[in-house]
């Protein structure tokens, strides 16, 4: 497998591969890791969203090599060329956060947002994110054309905060949150509105992550529906299993 703790995995492909190309690649690679006496080959899809040409040859060779679906994701993504329309509690909430005066701006500073969502993991989940506030500096610094923070101000005051990593054709929030006073004022519907509509409207999707656990196996749905209502409709992340005894 690849490093585990990445979402998506897989043979990156250059747009001259054909599917003669990846079925002999399969076929190669497959040989070199029963010599090396590995069994199982575990394969995670990249999603088609992040796909900047028509790229499922590598689908279907594990199709041809008898793969097995052993776990599928739910994200949530939209469309940005053809966006569906807020729902109305969406619509409203970012309406209630202008209103109020709240404002949207790229952060320069993670720590604020890094105490907001630090707490309201270990307050609902029991756990810290995944990255420390060092660690997530660090990337930024390295990767700072694809990683960004944008997050919502009210009086001075960091009340929500996205944290966004870009590739070519996808914008995906790693992480989204919003103190007490960001969700009563509706903070994110308001920094949500502003990503979709303004600040990526020339990428092709707005990707929020998967809703599920256990290898998409337990769906949250308040999850899901929150992302629902920024007219966002489902997309798989899928990981094969290859038996190579």
């Amino acid at each position: 497998h690849s490093h585990q703790g990445l979402t998506y995995g897989g043979f990156i492909l250059s747009p001259s591969a054909t599917i003669a190309d990846v079925m002999e690649l399969f076929e190669a690679a497959i040989a070199y890791l029963r010599e090396n006496g590995i069994s199982e080959w575990i394969y995670k899809l990249i999603p088609s969203i992040y796909h900047r040409y028509p790229a499922m040859e590598d689908a279907y060779a594990l199709f041809r090599h008898d793969a097995r679906l052993i776990a599928r994701g739910l994200s949530s993504a939209i469309d940005l060329h053809d966006p569906l329309k807020f729902r109305y509690d969406r619509r409203t909430g970012a309406k209630k956060a202008q209103k109020a005066g709240c404002t949207v701006r790229l952060a320069s500073d993670l720590a604020p947002f890094w105490k907001i969502l630090s707490e309201n993991l270990m307050a609902v989940h029991g756990v810290l994110p995944v990255h420390s506030l060092e660690e997530m500096e660090l990337l930024r610094d390295r990767f700072p054309h694809n990683i960004r923070c944008y997050e919502t101000v009210l009086n001075g005051e960091v009340i929500a905060g996205a944290l966004v990593y870009e590739t070519h054709t996808t914008a995906h929030t790693q992480y989204l949150s919003a103190s007490w006073f960001g969700k009563k004022y509706g903070a994110l519907d308001l920094l949500l509105d502003r990503l979709i509509h303004e600040e990526y409207a020339s990428k092709d999707w707005f990707d929020f992550g998967i809703s599920t656990e256990e290898g998409g196996r337990m769906l949250n749905q308040g999850l899901v529906t929150q992302k629902e209502g920024f007219g966002a409709r489902a997309v798989l992340y899928d990981i094969y299993k290859l038996a190579l005894e």
